[in-house]
């Protein structure tokens, strides 16, 4: 059957219209296919609602991301605080919460800080461990947080669609004290004199071992730091073993105390210089009854051992006269490198430049009595900025602790004693009572051992 029969048969009209209608569907759907304009309009809109979900989300994320750094700042300044209060719990915990109040107010965020999340304990630096309670007592941990446990939560903006209305949030900081590179020399004056504060000394022994303790840090040894405690009446006691560094030998009777230095060109018998001793040797004092009375407990000199420092700590009181200058010129023997190896070790003291912090302590009275020498009292005392400026020349830092409190008639030598320290916070401390001079030493000690953060 040709086309023209098919026309004319009705049967095959009604298939011809069937093949038509096909036809024409499947053009409309190869044409609908092919027409890019309504699946750009699909593809579009389904994009418009999916940067919209992404962009609420960001800045859902954007806010908690600040929040987080917010709360991190907040428990870091905290904790560096908190930790400067040691020993004291108590004040640990109100310098804590107030440091945290002001960096995140209440009225804004709710309590961030918790009194259980204060926790006091110790921090071992080789284990790079924090035990809660642990002794000695060395660092703060705390948690500060945005969270259902603290009944503030974060709130999120636009994550609720997700059925999300909040999210907990904390940040978390230790701070610990940790040894620094350090050389101390502790001049402290056990006259008669310094016998004050309820008696025997005994004040300065515990405010000492309270820094010593900070110092150690539970070990009994030290690694990067060397301390030294120069004791001293009118004399300083190097000691026995140092017979080399004499003139001559030493008389009948002699117990290791040295006398003042001359030096030939000035005439000076006060030569309070570092110089070394194969340079200018020095001289033995006396051996008799009244010398070794006015030579103090034996110099405990560039030491790394705390039972070293300990026993010379114990042995202190007070009895007899008093010369500063001599006692500031041996301080500096054991920080001067011109004195390397000297004390036994061939490594210190280090250098100047070497990156050691030199530091001196001063506790004394300021009474002036000294024996065997050319000047009265007052010159004493008018000496003395000399050789601390000639220490501070060299970088050497000086911290005075004075104890006169006003109950003598030295109180007019007050001012050379300011004028020796270096200056900066307490590092001139007029004392007193005794519990000025251990507050003293705490602070001295937290600005020897400066707080770092450790996680």
């Amino acid at each position: 059957m040709n086309i023209r029969a098919l026309l004319r048969d009705e049967r095959g009209s009604a298939v011809m219209v069937r093949w038509l209608q096909i036809g024409r569907v499947r053009g409309n759907v190869e044409a609908f296919l092919q027409d890019q304009r309504g699946s750009i309009l699909t593809i579009m809109g389904f994009g418009l609602v999916m940067a919209a979900g992404f962009a609420a989300l960001a800045i859902d994320m954007s806010y908690l991301y600040g929040l987080k750094g917010r709360l991190q700042m907040t428990a870091d300044f905290a904790a560096l605080a908190a930790v400067a209060q040691l020993p004291d719990d108590d004040a640990v915990e109100d310098t804590a919460l107030e440091y945290a109040a002001k960096n995140m107010p209440a009225s804004e965020h709710g309590g961030v800080l918790d009194d259980d999340d204060i926790v006091v304990g110790n921090w071992d630096a080789n284990t790079r461990q924090f035990v809660p309670a642990g002794t000695p007592l060395n660092a703060v941990r705390l948690v500060v947080r945005r969270s259902s446990l603290n009944d503030n939560p974060a709130p999120v903006f636009f994550a609720g669609v997700f059925g999300l209305n909040d999210v907990d949030i904390d940040a978390s900081a230790t701070v610990a004290f940790t040894p620094q590179k350090l050389e101390l020399a502790m001049v402290l004056d056990n006259s008669g004199s310094m016998d004050m504060f309820g008696g025997s000394m005994q004040y300065l022994i515990d405010a000492s071992d309270q820094l010593l303790d900070m110092v150690f840090d539970g070990s009994p040894t030290l690694t990067e730091s060397r301390i030294s405690i120069i004791p001293f009446r009118a004399l300083v006691k190097p000691g026995t073993g140092h017979a080399d560094w004499l003139s001559g030998s030493p008389p009948a009777g002699w117990n290791g105390c040295f006398l003042a230095r001359f030096e030939p060109e000035s005439g000076d018998p006060y030569q309070l210089t570092d110089i070394p001793p194969d340079e200018l040797p020095f001289t033995p004092a006396p051996g008799t009854s009244t010398s070794n009375r006015n030579c103090s407990v034996e110099i405990a000199a560039v030491e790394d051992s705390r039972a070293t420092l300990d026993a010379a700590m114990n042995a202190l009181g007070a009895q007899y006269q008093t010369d500063m200058h001599e006692a500031m010129a041996w301080a500096w023997r054991t920080l001067s490198p011109h004195w390397k190896g000297l004390w036994g070790d061939p490594q210190w003291p280090k250098d100047y430049d070497s990156g050691w912090r030199k530091v001196v302590i001063i506790v004394t009275d300021g009474w002036s009595s000294p024996w065997m020498s050319p000047y009265n009292e007052t010159e004493h005392d008018q000496k003395l900025p000399d050789i601390c400026n000639d220490m501070k020349a060299q970088g050497i830092e000086i911290y005075v602790l004075w104890t006169n409190g006003g109950n003598n008639a030295k109180v007019a030598a007050e001012p050379y004693y300011e004028d020796c320290s270096s200056s900066g916070p307490f590092h001139f401390v007029d004392a007193q009572s005794a519990e000025d001079v251990q507050d003293a030493f705490r602070e001295i000690a937290l600005s020897l051992i400066k707080p770092r953060l450790t996680q």
